[in-house]
């Protein structure tokens, strides 16, 4: 019997900069996903998600074929089988969360990642925590023909606080000791708008290729103030969704220079996380009327800054409230959001095997 589980992940600067090969900034956190199974006799693979009540199960011996899109379990198991990792037994396991669904906290990712942890200690493959993220984000995204970055499935394997240039998978741990006490997740309760990433990457990537046309465009160096002569001639859709990536690049810069620091200083932590939210919803317009009203009611109660966390249009909130994690809360409950007080937490985490 073996037992594993894997932490939710926040984003705290970097929403939409994976997938274009950016760099981002974020934090695992103590909401995580939990398998516990062992092996079966009867040559399938049987799945039980205790939340949802809901069973799958299929047989070890040909590809899994896929009853749904994005049926992660499945697409995991076929990619591992194609990479040469093969699942030789049957196997029962159980899944069970803390981490809402859909709300914005990588729970798919999460799911991915668990799912390959568990076949890796079960069969021996000798994954390293990075190739298990890696694999994750094949199966996840590539499998399933999806247009998202691959920040999920190293920050929930890896843990901690985690620096990552998307374009090379250079990742650099961030300390952030500094930050226990000072974050809560509001949930909206509002169902997120999913699939949205392929539109906005499609809007992004003519933006910039109409940067292109004006100046000698790259997208890790070039300034916005090269680009404003020529915003007239851009049509507006892929000139702002281009513009914030460009904008949220800097703001994300600025950010990791800033908790590198010796010194925290959380005023200007809490600025830069208004200040990317602020690009975020002028981009890509993906807020919504809760969002924003948790924002400015947790700002009354102490908190230093808001963002949205993952897409937009609902799902969860992150709130940046130094020593005021109780009060950001309530506050969020009065507004008809579901509060979270969480703190940075571990990757991977085998709990017991016997």
């Amino acid at each position: 019997m073996i037992e594993i589980s894997v932490p939710a992940r926040v984003c705290l600067f970097g929403e939409d900069l994976d997938y274009m090969d950016l760099h981002v900034i974020t934090a695992a956190i103590n909401l995580r996903m939990h398998i516990r199974g062992d092996f079966s006799d009867d040559g399938n693979i049987s799945m039980y998600y205790q939340d949802l009540d809901e069973s799958d199960q299929f047989p070890i011996n040909q590809p899994a074929p896929y009853r749904k899109k994005r049926d992660y379990i499945r697409a995991a198991f076929n990619v591992l089988n194609r990479k040469g990792y093969k699942i030789a037994k049957g196997v029962t396991a159980t899944i069970w969360s803390e981490i809402p669904i859909g709300r914005g906290l990588a729970s798919s990712s999460v799911l991915t990642v668990i799912w390959i942890a568990f076949l890796n200690e079960s069969f021996g493959f000798k994954l390293k925590k990075e190739e298990i993220a890696e694999l994750a984000y094949q199966s996840e995204v590539v499998e399933n023909k999806e247009s998202g970055g691959n920040m999920d499935h190293y920050a929930c394997s890896l843990g901690h606080g985690m620096h990552m240039d998307c374009d090379c998978n250079e990742i650099k741990q961030i300390n952030l000791d500094h930050l226990a006490e000072s974050i809560v997740i509001a949930d909206t309760l509002i169902d997120k708008k999913e699939l949205v990433h392929g539109e906005r990457k499609r809007n992004i990537v003519e933006g910039m290729r109409y940067f292109s046309k004006f100046v000698p465009f790259d997208i890790k160096i070039t300034k916005c103030e090269e680009l404003e002569p020529y915003y007239s001639q851009i049509p507006t859709e892929p000139l702002k969704h281009a513009r914030a990536i460009l904008r949220l690049r800097d703001i994300t810069k600025e950010a990791e220079e800033e908790l590198n620091n010796g010194v925290i200083n959380h005023e200007k932590i809490g600025q830069l996380i208004d200040a990317f939210h602020k690009e975020l919803v002028g981009g890509f317009n993906n807020s919504t009327e809760m969002t924003e009203k948790l924002i400015q009611e947790a700002k009354k109660a102490g908190s230093l800054g808001g963002k949205i966390l993952g897409s937009g249009f609902g799902g969860c909130v992150l709130l940046y409230c130094p020593g005021k994690q109780k009060e950001v809360a309530r506050v969020v409950e009065k507004c008809g959001g579901r509060p979270y007080i969480v703190q940075v937490d571990e990757g991977i985490i085998i709990e017991s095997k016997e």
